[in-house]
């Protein structure tokens, strides 16, 4: 498990938000995305905005291999 949560765009399709996240929590990327996939489906505007608040809070992860 990653020591902190961060962005990972090398990784990402977008931020590299879910990428980050699921580095943290030792998931694969494809499982988090599938999840959201599905929140976003029953609940789009919070989805969106819990995106968006995820995006902007977490940093930017410097050199991918550090």
């Amino acid at each position: 498990m990653a020591n902190r949560i961060e962005r990972d765009p090398s990784r990402g399709w977008i931020a590299g938000t879910f990428a980050g996240l699921c580095r943290y929590l030792g998931f694969s990327p494809f499982w988090c995305r599938a999840i959201f996939l599905v929140y976003l489906m029953l609940e789009p505007v919070t989805a969106t905005l819990a995106y968006l608040v995820a995006t902007l809070l977490m940093p930017k992860r410097r050199c991918r291999y550090c």
